[in-house]
């Protein structure tokens, strides 16, 4: 097991890593990223996390808000699945020019292995 203390801002963008497609072997694995990564009702309610979708020239976009911005939850992966974030993360090419983004990279290179 692999665990991190992430952020919501963490979480949403790992989601964005995620791939929406694939073969129904990797639906599989992506679900469960995104299983733990997502934020559940009560951690959105938590933090006061807000979603809006407006129609672009690209399709919907989703834009989030939310009132605590240092709340950091404690989450846990299976090795396998945090090897496949790992991947996914260095793969994904829409990163935001933020120290955040580098703060995040740290996190995932820094992981906790609980034995």
């Amino acid at each position: 097991m692999k665990d991190l203390k992430l952020t919501t801002w963490d979480r949403i963008q790992l989601v964005r890593c995620i791939p929406n497609e694939g073969t129904i072997m990797d639906i599989a694995k992506y679900l469960r990223l995104v299983d733990v990564l997502e934020l559940n009702e009560s951690e959105s309610d938590e933090v006061g996390l807000q979603e809006f979708s407006t129609q672009g020239p690209m399709g919907v976009m989703k834009r989030f808000e939310w009132d605590d911005q240092d709340r950091e939850f404690d989450l846990a992966f299976e090795d396998a699945d945090f090897t496949l974030l790992q991947r996914l993360a260095k793969q994904y090419q829409n990163w935001p020019r933020s120290h955040l983004t580098l703060g995040l990279k740290a996190k995932l290179e820094g992981a906790v292995q609980d034995d």
